[in-house]
């Protein structure tokens, strides 16, 4: 099953999906971890990652409800 396919299956409001690993999706909930600092080497994907979970943010909660702060240095 492709990635895009396994993003449009109905997730809880608070589950965000990251990717997929062995075994099954590699999700987070955003209740517990609600602050995340995402790392990495030139290339690797950090900002492919992050519209993705931006992108899934606006899909699942109103302008109220989403309070984002993005800090990009």
């Amino acid at each position: 099953m492709e990635f895009r396919d396994i993003l449009k299956r109905e997730f809880e409001d608070n589950i965000i999906a990251l990717g997929t690993r062995q075994g099954g999706m590699l999700t987070l909930n955003i209740d517990e971890y609600p602050s995340m600092i995402i790392t990495g080497e030139t290339g690797t994907g950090k900002s492919v990652l992050l519209d993705q979970i931006i992108l899934q943010m606006i899909n699942k909660f109103s302008s109220e409800e989403l309070k984002l702060v993005l800090i990009d240095t």
